[in-house]
């Protein structure tokens, strides 16, 4: 009887080892899919930040590009307004010169 209680004892052991050994291999291939899934994670957040920089960087010529378009506008807007003006000043100018004229006859009439 001792030498059975001895080989089941034996026996537990042996079982009992397995199970630890199982759990120590189930507990590995958790630790290496969750390396392998931080390894993607680490992967895609590298891919996003560079994706960031590249829209960051087309954002400000975008709006370098607009500024420049406000710019012009503005030029433009003043260039017509010039203009504008110019032209009001020359009738201004011709009418002046006419009225003058005119001063010129009426004085002499």
């Amino acid at each position: 009887r001792g030498t059975l209680e001895a080989q089941l004892a034996e026996a537990q052991a042996k079982v009992a080892e397995m199970e630890d050994s199982s759990l120590v291999e189930e507990a590995e291939k958790r630790a290496a899919s969750l390396q392998a899934t931080l390894d993607e994670t680490q992967q895609r957040a590298s891919e996003l930040e560079a994706s960031r920089g590249t829209l960051e960087a087309q954002l400000a010529e975008a709006q370098a590009k607009v500024a420049e378009m406000e710019d012009s506008s503005l030029v433009e807007e003043a260039e017509k307004r010039a203009a504008s003006l110019q032209a009001t000043l020359d009738e201004t100018q011709q009418r002046a010169s006419e009225l003058e004229a005119s001063r010129g006859t009426l004085e002499a009439q």
